[in-house]
């Protein structure tokens, strides 16, 4: 009985994800958070974006980045470009007051003519680390601190690049029903 119930474990622990999900392909659970949030190693696949870059005040964030998503997606709809996936915000830099982002929209395909106005990138396809958070971006520090306290206390090489994927539109979700996922990208490991 035993053994019947690690190798169930074992299966559900590292399972392919939802069919629906165009960019997680495989997710393992590694451990959790003091709060009891899941921490998962995922796989990500490539994929065509198009990008918005952005910087501003840190404590703007929250509605500023809504609104520049809105104003890709209205681009890429008047160019009749379709959108595979919900919106993506790689962070490149922050600091307590700043920060340097890309708003990445996936893309079905990639144009084959590119158009001028929007920039075109490929998506990161690898490991990362992930966490759920729940609740208002303004509290999204918190689940961060989590993340990094993991990945401090773990063994991991982790990019300079955090990636926040909007499961929820914050344009339009009230703030304690947004679910935004968190990525740390890994750096190869053999």
């Amino acid at each position: 009985m035993r053994l019947v119930v690690a190798a169930l474990f074992m299966a559900l622990a590292c399972f392919p994800v939802c069919a629906d999900d165009k960019l997680v392909v495989a997710a393992e659970v590694l451990g959790r958070t003091p709060s009891d949030l899941p921490i998962e190693r995922v796989r990500m696949k490539a994929m065509p974006v198009a990008v918005q870059k952005v910087e501003g005040q840190l404590a703007d964030a929250p509605k500023d980045l809504p609104k520049a998503i809105n104003a890709l997606k209205a681009k890429l709809g008047a160019k009749n470009i379709e959108i595979a996936d919900v919106p993506l915000v790689e962070f490149k830099t922050a600091t307590e007051k700043t920060y340097t982002a890309s708003i990445l929209l996936p893309l079905v395909e990639r144009p084959k003519e590119p158009d001028q106005g929007i920039e075109l990138d490929q998506f990161y396809g690898g490991k990362a680390l992930r966490i759920t958070h729940k609740g208002p971006l303004e509290k999204l520090e918190d689940t961060y601190f989590e993340l990094q306290t993991f990945v401090e206390d773990g063994d991991f090489e982790i990019q300079d690049t955090t990636v926040e994927r909007y499961l929820t539109d914050p344009s339009t979700t009230a703030p304690d029903d947004m679910v935004t996922e968190v990525y740390l990208l890994l750096k190869d490991q053999k």
